[in-house]
């Protein structure tokens, strides 16, 4: 991913090939035309409908393969017809090019390309009207179908004990993956105990899920039912932050990915991409309940979040020879939910107040400091103190240690 080189960057793609669209603009209104006649002060106007929406981007393509997917984008603007634009904010639309696009190189600036463009968006009717709404839920459903139906469909692909073996591996790469997890463990030991293995695809499949229902189950944010064909879970005996069940969600779901790879068999990279893709629908499940209280920290979801559903799409893409088309099914709606999330978070990072980062050699006092950022304002002293408090937790208020101090902008 492009935004692990440079972070802030957000993810876009056109015709299927990905690249970055830091800046981009729309142009909206009516086509109106003005006639003026002689002897008269006051013009006349017609009315000729709304002007076409015109959509400009200003892209970047960076990294060490930023030549070959220059070449990709160049084919893609020069194909014929309508073409589906990912954006980053406006979510997936279907455009005509307007006029050539513009891929650009600089000797100053190495392994990265430019791309300049200006598409007119072809309207969708009225379901164009209710696009503002987050598609998450309905894609999360979508995607845990798929998964559940590509870990049965690659069972009954092979052989009874060739695909019950491969449900065998795959449960151990998931109980192994859980015992050896170093993230947080809350998460952890309530997946450790929800998950009850799989001896056969069926299992396996009702298995993951009953595992990503445990941890929803937990999160007192969320109204959670199982995801997928799972029976319900038990009440958890703790509740868990929405933030630590999206976290413990993107790590298996990583984790899974990675594990592909290394499968033995096509049966086997179908039913773990499977599972990566109930843990991806639990963590848009979870998404619109976690609150993030800085940019740093919903930017870091984004990009986790695009990474992860991008890895998974690509795996389920190098599948769809052996198991078609389910993988295919899996390997779309990944990529629509790493988009439609993305898309959610812009939203949410143009609203949190920025971090402050305050460097000190010597002990402070949260309440000297909180007065010193936020004294031209007594009213929001008070709120800054508590917020440096809870930021960064010193054993005394009065005495932070020395180092980095953290702190909003207001």
């Amino acid at each position: 991913m492009s935004s692990d080189l440079l972070p802030g960057l957000i993810g876009a793609s056109y015709r299927g090939i990905g690249f970055d669209m830091p800046d981009t603009r729309s142009e909206a209104g009516r086509r109106i035309q003005r006639h003026l006649f002689p002897g008269r002060d006051q013009a006349a106007y017609d009315d000729f409908g709304k002007s076409p929406n015109v959509v400009s981007i200003e892209g970047v393509i960076l990294g060490d393969d930023y030549i070959t997917k220059a070449h990709a984008l160049e084919a893609a603007f020069a194909a014929p017809g309508s073409a589906r634009l990912m954006h980053p904010w406006l979510g997936p639309m279907r455009v005509m090019m307007l006029e050539p696009g513009e891929i650009s190189f600089s000797s100053r600036e190495l392994r990265l390309a430019r791309i300049t463009a200006t598409f007119e968006r072809i309207e969708a009717g009225t379901a164009s009207l209710i696009r503002r709404l987050s598609l998450l839920p309905d894609l999360a459903s979508g995607l845990a179908a798929a998964a559940t139906t590509l870990i049965e469909a690659a069972s009954s692909s092979a052989l009874s004990g060739i695909g019950n073996k491969a449900a065998q591996r795959s449960s151990r790469i998931v109980t192994q993956t859980l015992a050896s997890g170093s993230g947080r463990r809350g998460p952890l030991r309530i997946a450790a105990a929800a998950y009850p293995g799989g001896a056969t695809a069926e299992r396996f499949a009702a298995g993951v899920a009953t595992m990503t229902s445990a941890v929803l189950a937990a999160t007192p944010a969320l109204t959670a039912g199982p995801v997928g064909r799972a029976a319900e879970a038990p009440a958890p005996a703790q509740s868990l932050d929405a933030r630590d069940a999206l976290t413990f969600s993107l790590d298996l779901a990583d984790d899974l990915n990675s594990a592909i790879d290394a499968a033995p068999a096509s049966t086997d990279r179908a039913m773990l991409a499977g599972a990566s893709g109930l843990l991806l629908s639990a963590v848009a499940r979870t998404l619109p309940y976690t609150a993030f209280d800085v940019p740093d920290a919903a930017m870091l979801a984004r990009s986790r979040i695009l990474a992860t559903s991008s890895k998974l799409a690509d795996r389920s893409q190098v599948q769809a020879s052996a198991i078609a088309p389910q993988t295919l099914d899996v390997a779309r709606l990944a990529e629509d939910l790493g988009t439609e999330a993305a898309r959610d978070l812009n939203e949410i990072i143009g609203r949190l107040p920025r971090l402050l980062i305050v460097e000190r050699s010597y002990e402070t006092d949260a309440f000297a400091l909180s007065h010193h950022l936020y004294g031209d304002d007594p009213t929001g002293v008070e709120a800054g103190y508590e917020d440096i408090v809870a930021r960064n937790r010193p054993r005394h208020p009065s005495h932070i240690r020395p180092g980095r101090i953290e702190a909003v902008r207001r």
